[in-house]
C-alpha cells in the first residue's frame, strides 16, 4: 500500500454491525504496522433517485469514529451543509442506519396496509403525519374507496385538495367537507 500519512477507511454503506470491526483487522493484517489508518462508519441516508439532492439538503449526517480527532476531521468534510451532525461510536453509527432503515420499512408497511385495508372500506384514518401519509396522493384513496370518507387527525389535507377530489373529509380544528352523500348499509 502507497501512503505516507495516515489513512481514514470511511464506510459509506449499510453494513452488518460490526463490519468496520472485521475490516480493521483485515486491513490491519495487510498493513503489517507499516501505517497508522482509522476507520469511519459514514452512513448515507439517499432515496434512490434523488441522492445528489438528498447529500446536500439531508435531515442528519452520522458519524461513527474511534477518536474526537478524526471525527472532528470528517465533521470538517460536511461544515458548509449545515445539516446536524450526530457523533457515536463506531458500532452505535452502524446500528443508527440499520434502525433508521427498519423504521422506514415499517412506515411503508403500515401505509401499504392502510391501503389494503382501504380497499375493502370506505373510510380512512389518519392518525400520523409521516411524510409517506402526507404524500399518499388522495385520488389512491378516492381510487380504492366506493365512497370515500377521510378522517385526518393530522390535517394533512388542505380542502381544497379534498373537495377536488370529491371526498367526505374530517380533520381535527378545520371545518368538515362533505362532498358525497353518505350510503348506510347494515
Amino acid at each position: 500500500m502507497c501512503a505516507n500519512s495516515d489513512i481514514i477507511v470511511v464506510t459509506k454503506s449499510t453494513v452488518p454491525v460490526g463490519t468496520n470491526n472485521q475490516m480493521k483487522e483485515w486491513i490491519q493484517e495487510k498493513l503489517q504496522g507499516r501505517h497508522m489508518y482509522h476507520m469511519i462508519s459514514n452512513r448515507e441516508f439517499l432515496q434512490e433517485g434523488s441522492g445528489i439532492h438528498d447529500f446536500f439538503h439531508g435531515d442528519r449526517i452520522v458519524i461513527g469514529a474511534e477518536t474526537e480527532e478524526i471525527t472532528q476531521k470528517v465533521e470538517r468534510l460536511y461544515s458548509k451543509l449545515l445539516i446536524e451532525t450526530f457523533v457515536a461510536d463506531i458500532r452505535s453509527a452502524e446500528m443508527i442506519k440499520y434502525a433508521s432503515n427498519a423504521f422506514l420499512a415499517t412506515k411503508i408497511s403500515f401505509i401499504n396496509e392502510i391501503s389494503n385495508i382501504c380497499e375493502k372500506v370506505d373510510v380512512a384514518f389518519i392518525v400520523t403525519d409521516w411524510e409517506c401519509i402526507r404524500t399518499y396522493p388522495l385520488e389512491r384513496y378516492v381510487q380504492l374507496m366506493g365512497e370515500p370518507i377521510l378522517f385526518d387527525g393530522r390535517n394533512c389535507y388542505t380542502g381544497k385538495d379534498v373537495e377536488k377530489h370529491r371526498m367526505n373529509y374530517y380533520s381535527v380544528g378545520r371545518k368538515s367537507i362533505r362532498n358525497r352523500k353518505v350510503s348506510t348499509v347494515y
